[in-house]
């Protein structure tokens, strides 16, 4: 068949062009109605063989139109357009035109060609606008019927223009898939750049050979023979790249809707959706962020710690250094004095001055009392001392050591006493509560030299996880606060910060140790408490004592004990157990001195043996810290199993793990160093309840 003879032939114009609108080729009938040779068009572009004013509308709507067939790769339409004619000598002729522009596709499906078929419809055009029928032979209905179809075909130009450039421009990608083979009829912009080829013209399966893989196919497979539309999210699709030589992952939000015809039979698939890639990607940076910034504030978090130990370590050290030189110096003190008044007795014993012993050992025995003073305070602050809680009325105490109070601090201060209606017990050891307030009391009278006041307030307060943030700080409840405050001098915060260091003071060389503050912290953390403090320069300071409300049985007042017949008279026996041999010979002479028969183990093992005996005893007098097993504790436990009601002294210098709930009836506690009367009362008390 000879189609380029049919082409030459056809009544109808044709011309084409290249990409660049460049005329390649026409018909003749394409010459006749533009009253032009061949060789006066072939090569020439388009719009310099026809000239026309490019901001005109028409040039406008032509070169649009030519522009979306290579863009697009469909046929574009031009259902009316204005375009002059020039007469071979120069004048113009005004013409009216209907266009239909084709694309003619090379063998890669490029747009090659654009052919252009026109219809001149210049007499319809002037007869709907000029109502000239009569001048012509075509009836009146005609004329309407043509003119109708000419604005319809308008309007529809003009939308189906509107509606091609919302698909273009649309933010989404869009194509529209034909038949069973899911051929391209249409792909906007957006899809166009997502998979990054030319794709109208062509099947699914042939241009997007990658997705037969991915199970994609087969989804359109089924949304064609079901038509049922498929919504997918977050679905991942890997494109080859142009070259086939790489591919990019991506995800998306898309809809495959099936499009049908007017019998309802599926004939394509609309494509429709979103990539969500970059959304993707930093969602799972976020993600990547979050467990990266959990492990940076978690190794952070180590560090902080780390270095808060070590300062904390540091500060450990510190304080002891400070601590040991203070121990060193008042110990050093302490026995100058011991040691001094010894070696003055032995002198006046040598030279028979015999009279003046008395004085020497007055004063070993003072300094002997006050090394004793210091390590109870230190203990105390270590929170190590041996404390005999008994449910206590705070208020009860504090109504009761007013008058003592006022005595201590003077005429020139004035005490003040608030005490809440209904206050709770606390669990305490109720004479180093009073030590705790005397001295309290005592350092807000230092502190105020030329004289003031003193205000003490019991109250019950409740305070909350919130108000407990420090790291040995007890847990939520309900507490009894004791308060001291003065209006003195005050504190700055450097002062404040070591106010309840060991050995630390501000006052005068030789009117303070520096321990009565670390006496009272050790004692109130003891006792399962805390300790507030607030003060600044010239506006006195408040020292507040919180100790937890205790819900047991209100305290009660012992009688007061008989007095005993003497020791001598009782014959009673006594197991004296302590591993110090010095100590053990001079306490068993001293109680048989007052009349008692004195039994002697060195230590837990020697002491069970004697108690296997079956001999009487009367009561246990043990040190605490024995070495081995048993130790002190344990050994009362076991004695008191095979004799129920045993009376039992215990000794110490040093408990260590408290002994509070083992000091129950018919059981007392002497702190080392003691008197021998000291002890003596101990025992006679403790031989009379079980008399």
């Amino acid at each position: 068949m000879d189609l380029a003879g049919l082409f030459n032939a056809s009544p109808n114009p044709y011309v084409i062009l290249d990409r660049n609108f460049d005329i390649v080729g026409m018909n003749d009938a394409y010459l006749r109605v533009t009253m032009r040779e061949r060789d006066q068009l072939v090569g020439r572009n388009m719009f310099d063989a026809f000239p026309s004013d490019a901001d005109a509308p028409s040039g406008r709507a032509l070169r649009a139109s030519l522009a979306r067939v290579v863009a697009d790769k469909a046929v574009d339409h031009l259902s009316l357009i204005h375009y002059a004619i020039a007469r071979p000598d120069g004048t113009l002729v005004d013409r009216y035109w209907s266009a239909t522009h084709t694309p003619m596709f090379d063998e890669r499906g490029e747009v090659a060609f654009v052919l252009q078929h026109t219809v001149d419809v210049t007499e319809l055009h002037r007869l709907r606008v000029g109502g000239a029928a009569g001048s012509i032979h075509i009836t009146e209905g005609v004329l309407r019927r043509a003119e109708a179809v000419q604005i319809a075909n308008q309007a529809l130009d003009a939308e189906r223009s509107n509606l091609r450039e919302m698909f273009e421009q649309a933010p989404s990608f869009m194509a529209l898939l034909r038949g069973p083979d899911h051929a391209f009829e249409l792909a906007n912009a957006a899809y166009l750049r997502l998979v990054g080829r030319p794709v109208v013209g062509k099947t699914v399966r042939e241009v997007l050979p990658e997705l037969g893989s991915q199970g994609h196919l087969e989804v359109l497979e089924r949304v064609f023979a079901t038509g049922e539309p498929f919504v997918g999210q977050s679905v991942r699709v890997v494109l080859a790249a142009p070259d086939r030589l790489s591919s990019s992952e991506h995800f998306l939000d898309l809809i495959y809707q099936p499009v049908r015809d007017a019998s309802g039979s599926v004939i394509g698939i609309f494509v429709q959706g979103h990539d969500i890639t970059e959304q993707k990607r930093a969602e799972q940076a976020l993600y990547e962020l979050n467990a990266t910034l959990e492990q940076q504030i978690a190794e952070r978090t180590r560090e902080l710690r780390a270095n808060e130990e070590a300062l904390r370590q540091a500060q450990k050290m510190e304080a002891v250094g400070q601590l040991t030189g203070g121990i060193a110096h008042d110990f050093n003190n302490m026995l100058q004095g011991i040691s001094g008044s010894l070696e003055m007795v032995r002198r006046r014993i040598g030279q028979g001055r015999i009279d003046e012993v008395d004085r020497y050992l007055n004063g070993a025995r003072e300094a002997i009392e006050r090394a004793a003073n210091l390590t109870h305070r230190l203990l105390a602050f270590a929170r190590r001392q041996t404390l005999q809680p008994r449910p206590t009325d705070v208020a009860e105490l504090v109504r009761g050591m007013k008058d003592f109070i006022r005595r201590s601090v003077g005429p020139e201060v004035q005490i003040e006493v608030g005490l809440q209606g209904q206050v709770g017990l606390v669990l305490c050891d109720a004479n180093q509560l009073e030590s705790a307030l005397l001295n309290l009391c005592i350092n807000a009278r230092d502190a105020m030299p030329g004289g003031g006041r003193i205000l003490i307030t019991v109250a019950e307060v409740s305070l909350t996880a919130a108000d407990l943030t420090e790291r040995d700080d007890p847990p939520a409840g309900a507490f009894v606060e004791i308060t001291v405050a003065d209006n003195g001098v005050g504190m700055p915060p450097e002062v404040l910060a070591h106010a309840f260091e060991p050995f630390f003071t501000t006052k005068p060389i030789g009117q303070g140790t520096g321990l009565g503050l670390s006496q009272i912290y050790g004692f109130v953390h003891q006792s399962g408490g805390l300790l507030r403090t607030t003060s600044a320069p010239g506006q006195g300071t408040a020292i507040r004592i919180y100790l937890p409300r205790h819900e047991g049985a209100a305290a009660v007042t012992a009688e007061p004990v008989r007095p005993a017949p003497t020791m001598g008279e009782t014959g009673r026996t006594v197991l004296l157990v302590e591993d110090d041999e010095a100590i053990r010979r001079v306490t068993a002479e001293r109680l048989a001195e007052a009349g008692y028969r004195a039994l002697q183990a060195a230590d837990g093992r020697e002491a069970l043996a004697i108690l296997s005996e079956r001999r009487r005893v009367d009561l246990l007098l043990t040190d605490v810290g024995l070495p081995g097993i048993p130790n002190g504790r344990q050994l009362a436990e076991i004695a008191r199993t095979n004799r129920p009601g045993l009376a039992v002294l215990f000794i110490t210098g040093y408990a260590g793990a408290r002994l509070e709930r083992h000091l129950g009836e018919g059981t007392e506690l002497l702190v080392k160093p003691f008197s021998f009367d000291m002890l003596h009362a101990k025992v006679q008390a403790l031989l009379q309840v079980n008399a």
